[in-house]
């Protein structure tokens, strides 16, 4: 049986700098939010492989 997959990397520019200078409760609650609205904008029915 074949197996496809899609790889699917996002980059968000600027990331590591936002997380090194923004305070740890303020940027967990901001990339909560962003990993939200990029999970609910899956219009292709991605999904994270548990293997």
């Amino acid at each position: 049986m074949e197996n496809k997959g899609l790889l699917f990397i996002h980059d968000i520019s600027g990331f590591t700098k936002f997380v090194n200078e923004t305070e740890i409760n303020h940027s967990r609650l901001i990339i909560q939010e962003l990993l939200e609205i990029l999970v609910d904008a899956n219009q292709l029915d991605l999904t994270v492989s548990g293997n």
